[in-house]
């Protein structure tokens, strides 16, 4: 007599069941590990991408070939640290009138690179670009690291600028109208 069709083989494939079974639960938690990963570093993006930015900035600025360009772009680049450090530069202002300890040398060496038609060799630019980096140091040193992370984290280089409100004797603590 012949055993039943099927009887002998459904004994041996409940067993694989069960081990498929009992791995089910992997594939959820590692889509929602990965799922709440990439949130996480959609959020930091932002931290990230801003310092790396501006380094980049710089970097372009600080390796262009022609020295006059390199001088103009240390120019930039010390008013772009200045305005994220909170110094309020005019547009219209002349290079003589931004203040800071390294102004002086910085503009009269970029109006001549600009202006003069003698130009400025490569190491006067890299002069520039020292008196740069020699001024954002100094400004670094005399603020708070609060102030740092701010300057580093700073938008108004880009044209950004987050106005804050401020109470006047006028309004309320939180710049409200007075009730009448």
């Amino acid at each position: 007599v012949d055993p039943p069709i099927g009887l002998g083989e459904q004994a041996d494939a409940t067993e694989p069941e069960d081990d498929v079974q009992g791995a089910n639960w992997l594939w959820p938690a590692l889509r929602i590990v990965g799922l709440s990963a990439a949130g996480v570093g959609l959020l930091l993006l932002p931290f990230l991408f801003l310092p790396i930015a501006k380094r980049r900035r710089a970097k372009s600025r600080k390796s262009e070939p022609n020295p006059e360009l390199r001088a103009l772009g240390a120019w930039e680049e010390y008013l772009d640290r200045a305005a994220d450090a909170g110094v309020d530069v005019p547009q219209s202002a002349s290079r003589g009138a931004v203040g800071g300890p390294s102004a002086a040398l910085i503009a009269t060496t970029v109006d001549r690179a600009v202006f003069s038609p003698y130009g400025i060799d490569d190491a006067q630019a890299n002069g520039v670009w020292s008196a740069v980096e020699m001024d954002t140091r100094e400004r670094e040193a005399s603020r708070t690291r609060w102030q740092r992370i701010r300057a580093a984290y700073g938008l108004r280089s880009y044209g950004l600028r987050v106005r804050r409100r401020r109470a006047t004797s006028e309004t309320g603590s939180r710049g409200l109208s007075p009730p009448r």
